[in-house]
């Protein structure tokens, strides 16, 4: 039985890819859900 060193958490560098794929998706739909809360808001004027 090999034994493996304890982590203490997630790598730095997984942490930076989870960021950049967050930041990959969820800026363009920010950006999507902004235009389309900017354009409902005509409907109301």
């Amino acid at each position: 039985m090999s034994e493996s060193s304890p982590q203490s958490g997630p790598s730095p560098g997984l942490v930076l890819q989870l960021v950049g794929a967050w930041a990959l998706v969820g800026v363009p739909l920010a950006w999507g859900v902004w235009q389309v809360f900017r354009k409902s808001l005509d409907l109301f004027r």
